[in-house]
Order: C-alpha cells, then structure tokens, then sequence
C-alpha cells in the first residue's frame, strides 16, 4: 500500500470499515513510514476527541447552514474576483486568509471531520433523502478544491506542493484547479512543485488547453529536470503536436545535452 493510498482510506481506518488484509497493509505501512505515521496520530487524536464529545441529536439542518455559510462565503469571493478583473483560478482573498497556519489546521480538521459525518453518521441514502446527500457530497467536493487551491498559493513550497498533492485525490476536479495546476507549472519558483505539476496535470493531458500549456512550459523552462519531465509527460499521453517543439529542442546546440537526447528520443517514440 503505498501513501496516497493509506491517505485515501483514513476514514475506513478510523471508522472500523476497514478490515481484513487490507487493515494489516494499511497498518504495516504507517509502522514503516514516519510521515504517514504522524498523519494517523493525528487523525487518530481528532477522532478520539470527537468521541468524548457529549452525545446530541445529530441536526442535519444546522449542518447543512453550516455548510452553505461557509461555501457562500467562498463563492462570493470568487465572483468578486471574476467582477474585479482577476484572472479566474485566482482566489487571492482565500490565499490571504488562509496563509495562518490555525486557520490552514482548521480547514484541514473540518475537512476530515466533514468527511467522517459524511460517511459515517449519514444514514444511507434513501429515496427521500437521495437528494440531500448528493447535494452534500457536491458540497464536501467544494470544500476540498477551496483548501487545494488555498494551499497551491501558499507562500511556503511545502505546502504549495502538498496542495499539487491533494489536487491527485479530487475526483473531477474543476477548471480552477487544472488553471491553477497550469500556474503552478509555469511560474512556481520552486522546481520540485512544478516537476509534481507536471504528474498531477497528466490525467487532464487531453484538454487542450493543458497541451498547450506543457508545450509552453518546455520552451520556457530554465531546468534540464523539469524538461525531461516534460517530454516523458509528452511521450506518455502521445501528444503529438508536441514534434515541432520537440525537433527544435533536438538540434539546439545550447540546449542541455541530456535533454536534446530525450528529445530526439521522444521524437522517435511518438513516430513509432
């Protein structure tokens, strides 16, 4: 089992659902691997405070305007950048809130509590309540873009490239987070936050947009790393509008030797 997958099951860890073989994998591997160790602990100390807390009715109506309070809040923000000429994807006044490390551990902490409420003390769904869940569902989805993109803007490069990170584990991502992973790729000062960029953007490669931008990225990049990233990206997806750029970089004499080999090589894959 590797991280991201011990991540992704957290909550069927903690909740007891998960059983068998694959609790002795997930166990197995947090005892040899400190970091996700550390995340369990923590999660493990949350869980356990949240059962001490007294026992109230569950009020799925204060939940909810909970819920909408706060996404409201999130909308308008983006609308008010939208109006204000910002270019979108860009949730500046999120980025400002969110640098203090509290408020960062509390989005995290209500993101992980949601996601247990959620799973967990939800009864499953039934035909009069089918629209309801889905409709919370939709909203835990946005919650969890809203902390993705928060952390991709971050001053620290930790936490930009743990925000690349968790935009792996969002199913159907929206535009802003393809445009922010865009970004990030092109003008992140740190080479290992753009070299995750280039993995993340990967299932997104048959937009045009994110072949267009990769392109743009291998001319632009200063590091033989990140231009060998690209190409193996090009070659994986099979973008073949990528040959002009990829001849070009095989006969310039400045270019990095190593990467004017890769990229005769991914000429002659992609021809193959």
């Amino acid at each position: 089992m590797e991280c991201e997958e011990v991540r992704n099951r957290f909550a069927d860890y903690l909740t007891g659902e998960l059983a068998g073989p694959a609790r002795a994998e997930f166990e197995a591997h947090v005892v040899s691997c400190p970091a996700c160790q550390a995340d369990t602990e923590g999660l493990d100390q949350i869980w356990v405070g949240l059962g001490e807390l007294p026992s109230e009715p569950f009020d799925r109506a204060a939940m909810r305007a909970r819920f909408d309070e706060m996404l409201d809040t999130y909308r308008q923000g983006l609308e008010d950048a939208r109006t204000s000429g910002v270019r979108p994807g860009a949730t500046d006044w999120l980025a400002r809130w969110s640098r203090q490390p509290v408020v960062q551990a509390a989005l995290a902490a209500l993101l992980l509590i949601a996601g247990v409420l959620a799973g967990a003390l939800l009864p499953r769904p039934a035909p009069t309540q089918g629209s309801e869940i889905t409709e919370l569902r939709r909203e835990l989805h946005d919650m969890r873009e809203m902390l993705t993109l928060s952390l991709m803007q971050q001053q620290s490069a930790a936490e930009r490239l743990r925000g690349v990170s968790w935009s792996n584990q969002i199913d159907t991502p929206g535009n802003e987070i393809v445009g922010a992973l865009l970004d990030t790729l092109l003008h992140d000062p740190n080479v290992n936050v753009r070299l995750a960029s280039v993995d993340a953007l990967k299932r997104f490669s048959m937009q045009a947009d994110v072949r267009l931008g990769t392109l743009r990225a291998l001319t632009e990049a200063s590091s033989p790393m990140l231009q060998v990233a690209i190409i193996d990206f090009m070659v994986e997806t099979r973008d073949t509008g990528a040959v002009g750029a990829l001849q070009r970089l095989a006969r310039d004499a400045t270019a990095n030797e190593s990467v004017r080999g890769r990229a005769a090589w991914g000429l002659e894959k992609l021809s193959s």
